[in-house]
């Protein structure tokens, strides 16, 4: 095989990629080590070794081309993702091996000319149309009604070619830390959901409820993760490290990602990062092109929709309890913060409590899983 012609076409350094992979004729990729096992990974000199004797390179040219798909996050070293690939007996692993990088399954060979926002907004719009056909509707209740609804998916060709595109993200360049604030906004909130679906849809897939304890709930936020700008994000970091940056210091001083942070605070944020369950808000995408008309329509609905006025309570979402510093809401300051959240007539009812001596109360969180049907008509007639 042509080196030269090989490393300047996608599709052939795509087609050594699988040939790699061949779990027949290519590496040998297995779980390695006796007292610290480190899985799924290959020896560097054994790549070397398998290009010389299957492609006829040189050992420079090995070298060059396995370094080649490191800078490409192809390849990975277990010691540190950002080692530079040498000729030894250091363990190496396909990015498409590690479980927490979801869209690593397939290598994006294509051109993309697309914005950030636009890529994600269309995948993101894709997989909640893919979710709206099989889920539910209001009558089917329950966690496992909801699990069976995204299980439904997965053997489906539509659910295959959303694996295939979103491979896409790996694409994103660098240089979209020069986005704007607000299309920052847009793109990683995107991003976040898409990923939380995406994951929800995985566990869905093994029947297994994702948020049935502490111990899985970390998991679900803090071990899978999509590739993005060459570095890996998984939803805690989205959340708490890049949206929540200008209140939460997520990320250590020199970590790379702090590249793609906002910079300014909004607690409309939490009115549409969706996990799919009871207390999350529902599924939405947020437009780059009319970033605040789509907080404000998913924050007066989410309110709406969780505030409760009691009597001489006030029954606010987790959210306000949890993130005190991103809504920065105090007791003399609730009913001009809620007034234009709500309906006219729990605007008439908030008026009457704020008359008493009111205390506030802050609803319990429910995580049991939930998608429905109904939940999607708004979305999809948002650009109708």
């Amino acid at each position: 095989m042509n080196f030269i012609h090989t490393i300047y076409s996608f599709q052939e350094v795509n087609k050594v990629v699988e040939r790699l992979k061949d779990p027949v004729k290519g590496l040998k990729v297995e779980n390695r080590g006796y007292i610290v096992t480190t899985p799924m990974c290959f020896v560097a000199n054994e790549a070397v070794t398998w290009l010389q004797e299957q492609l006829r390179w040189s050992p420079d040219q090995a070298v060059f081309f396995l370094r080649l798909l490191a800078t490409r996050q192809i390849i990975h070293s277990t010691k540190n993702p950002l080692d530079k690939f040498m000729d030894n007996g250091d363990y190496w692993r396909f990015q498409c091996h590690e479980e927490c990088a979801l869209n690593c399954k397939h290598l994006w060979t294509l051109p993309v000319e697309e914005s950030p926002c636009v890529l994600v907004e269309n995948v993101l719009k894709k997989l909640l149309h893919l979710i709206q056909l099989a889920a539910p509707l209001k009558t089917e209740t329950g966690c496992d009604a909801t699990l069976k609804a995204l299980e439904r998916i997965v053997p489906t060709r539509a659910y295959d070619d959303f694996i295939r595109e979103v491979a896409v993200l790996q694409k994103i360049p660098h240089n979209s830390v020069a986005l704007s604030e607000d299309e920052k906004f847009s793109f990683w909130i995107n991003v976040y959901n898409l990923l939380s679906i995406h994951t929800l849809v995985l566990y869905a897939k093994k029947q297994t409820n994702p948020f049935q304890t502490s111990w899985y709930r970390r998991d679900f936020f803090g071990k899978t993760g999509y590739v993005i700008g060459g570095h890996e994000f998984s939803l805690d970091a989205i959340k708490n490290g890049i949206l929540r940056a200008a209140t939460y210091k997520y990320f250590a001083d020199k970590d790379p990602r702090k590249q793609f942070q906002v910079s300014k605070r909004d607690y409309r944020i939490h009115s549409v990062l969706t996990t799919f369950n009871k207390s999350s808000p529902r599924p939405t995408i947020v437009y780059h092109d009319r970033v605040d008309w789509c907080l404000d329509q998913a924050t007066k609905n989410y309110f709406h929709a969780t505030v409760r006025l009691e009597d001489s309570t006030i029954f606010l979402p987790y959210s306000m309890y949890e993130f005190p510093d991103d809504f920065q809401v105090t007791k003399e300051t609730i009913g001009q913060f809620l007034h234009p959240l709500l309906n006219r007539s729990q605007r008439a009812s908030l008026a009457q409590v704020l008359k008493t001596n009111f205390i506030i109360k802050y609803l319990d969180y429910d995580w049991e899983p939930f998608v429905s049907a109904e939940d999607f008509e708004q979305i999809m007639n948002t650009r109708a």
